[in-house]
Order: C-alpha cells, then structure tokens, then sequence
C-alpha cells in the first residue's frame, strides 16, 4: 500500500445528487439555526453552558481511547487525585482539550487567520505533557505514519497518510478552499473534517485536532455566535460508521456518503444540545 495522495480542492461535485443534498442541507441549518437561538437567549453561554463545553473534551478524546468521566474530571479541578497515574492522565487529556478550544478560539476572536498556524496551536496545546508530548507537538510531520491496529507494520495498515513532503501543500489548499464562500459551509464543514483528517498532518491528536476545527469553523463562517456546536457524541455513539465513511473516502471517493453522515451528525447534534440547554438554562432560572 502507497501513501494516499488526496483530491484537490475544490471537490468535482457535477455527479451528486445535488437536489438531496441541498436539502438535506437545508435539514441540518434548520436545527443549527435553532441551537444557536437557544445560545442567543442564555447570558454568557460560553460560561453557563460549560458542562457541555467538558463533555465534548470527554467524548472526543474516549474515541481515541482516552477513558474519563465528568465527574472524575470536576474531582481533579478541586484537587482530588484520581487513584491512578494512568487515570490523572487520562484527565489531563481531557483539560487539554478543553485549554486548547479556548485557546483557539481567543486566537479567532483576535482576528487572526484560520489556517495552518491555528491547527498547530491547538495540536500543542492538546500534547502539552501528556501521551504525545514526544511527537514534535505543534510541528507539521516529517515522517511517514499509518493507521492500523496497535504497533502494526506499515505493510498491515488500513491507511497510509500522504507522504510529509507533501503535507504543507495539502494543508495549503484545504485552507484556501474553506475560506472562499464556493461551497454551502455546512459542505465545507464536512470537507474540512474530512480532508484534514486524511491528510493526518501531526505525528499524534490529529482527530481531536479535526474535532476541535468544526465549532470554531462554524463560528468563523458566522454560522453560530459563540463556538459551541460539539457533535463528539453523535460520533462516539456512531464510531465505527464515523471511522467507515472517513476511510471510504479515501478508499471509494465516498465524499457524498461521508457528507449525509456529517450532516446527519450536525442536526442529531444541534438538537440534542438545544434540549440540553434549555433544561439547565430554566433548572436554574427556576
């Protein structure tokens, strides 16, 4: 197996059903537009609706495998050690996560550029002194990696990553691509997911790196007013899909496929967290 080498961008969408899409599109915007009117009627969403903001750090990061539990991670925030040194480090994973959406969102709110340099601000954050910290954090990779099962040769991967010394132009383009306005953003938000992640352009947490990008992404498109779409949990609960659709893209050119499972993430998505909202905002106000 050769190292992948991806599609340009923009994508040749002239065989899609086009009409499905749209609509499916317009399904998807529907429930976004609604969560984002939740967010618009609570007073300091992005610090009321904090629990949300720590269980998507959670869910993103137990794909990986990285095993933790919000209240595991409010214990440690008051200075109660978990029993183990393997679950401390699971913990810290999780606040790295968390420190690193922050992080780039204040880079955003400066008014800084989306591109490679946000991407590798919040990979370092992510690797700052946990399980990675080894791989060059924050540096675009110079070697060639693959995906398989635990410490598989690259003969048995299930995918192989474009070669490095084609990295930084792929990164180039997919950054180019996003911010011109040729595609409907909620497209391009899968686009981006997706691209990124066969790209696999660090040596560690390139999945929760491409996680983090979608909220933020939807929030510099000004799709939603604060940060705070997490579809972490439509993808965990969907893993083996979510992980299916992302290789047949590379395998198939599944890009339609993976973009209706995207979509699909981001109305299930919206809705539940618009539910979510709205029981703590009037618990509380109660």
């Amino acid at each position: 197996m050769e190292p992948f080498k991806p599609t340009e961008l923009p994508l040749d969408v002239s065989s899609w059903n086009m009409h499905a899409l749209i609509k499916k599109v317009s399904s998807a915007s529907s429930s976004l537009a609604y969560y984002n009117g939740i967010l618009n009627s609570i007073i300091n969403p992005l610090i009321f609706l904090s629990p949300l903001e720590t269980k998507e750090a959670i869910l993103s990061s137990r794909i990986e495998g990285t095993v933790t539990t919000l209240d595991e991670v409010l214990k440690y925030e008051v200075d109660l050690k978990p029993e183990s040194e393997e679950k401390e480090k699971d913990i810290i994973e999780v606040l790295n996560y968390r420190r690193a959406m922050r992080h780039a969102a204040g880079w955003l709110g400066r008014g800084l550029p989306f591109n490679t340099n946000l991407v590798c601000e919040i990979q370092k954050e992510l690797m700052a002194g946990v399980r990675g910290k080894d791989k060059l954090p924050g540096k675009i990779r110079k070697e060639q990696v693959w995906i398989g099962a635990y410490k598989c040769k690259i003969e048995e991967a299930t995918y192989i990553p474009p070669d490095p010394y084609s990295v930084p132009q792929l990164l180039e383009n997919l950054f180019n691509y996003i911010n011109t306005d040729e595609s409907e953003v909620l497209i391009q938000s899968a686009i981006l997911h997706a691209q990124f992640e066969i790209i696999h352009p660090f040596m560690d947490g390139n999945g929760r790196t491409g996680r983090i990008l979608i909220p933020l992404f939807l929030w510099h498109k000004r799709r939603m007013d604060v940060p705070m779409l997490y579809i972490s949990e439509y993808l965990n609960d969907n893993r083996d899909e979510y992980t299916q659709r992302l290789l047949y893209v590379s395998e198939k050119y599944g890009w339609e496929d993976w973009i209706y499972f995207f979509l699909d993430a981001i109305e299930v998505q919206a809705a539940r967290n618009a539910r979510k909202a709205k029981m703590s905002y009037n618990f509380t106000i109660i």
